[in-house]
């Protein structure tokens, strides 16, 4: 299969539905790789973690990642991304950034859930990752 083209690769980080898989570093340095929502704008991908999970603990200590993002479905398409993530809002936070929160739901929730989604969770705190 042939690189994507830039357009190509825009096009396919919009598409709804498809999850981001975030590789991490344990502190004993296995990986730990883990599927999530995310949102791709402004030439970045961004990543809402709830406060609990192990691999935001890992990200606090070693910010390096691996992401894989691909198609499940024939044209078998994948974006990859290595690198060091940027942590722009910590948990508690979440208000400053409902709005990005409220599109990256509408990604994986049919409309007319979203919302409803995003205030029946809003009790459990995101960070947010770029």
């Amino acid at each position: 299969m042939p690189p994507l083209s830039v357009s190509e690769r825009d096009e396919f980080l919009q598409q709804p539905g498809i999850l981001c898989r975030i590789a991490t570093i344990r502190p004993d340095g296995a990986p730990h790789v883990t599927p999530i929502w995310f949102i791709c704008e402004d030439n970045a991908i961004y990543i809402p973690p709830r406060a609990e999970p192990s691999w935001l603990a890992h990200l606090r200590v070693d910010p390096r990642v691996a992401l894989t993002i691909d198609d499940q479905l024939a044209p078998y398409r994948k974006v990859t991304v290595e690198g060091a993530v940027e942590l722009l809002y910590d948990t508690g936070d979440d208000d400053a950034w409902r709005e990005r929160y409220r599109r990256i739901a509408c990604r994986y929730v049919p409309a007319e859930g979203a919302e409803y989604y995003v205030q029946e969770t809003i009790d459990q705190p995101r960070a947010l990752l770029r």
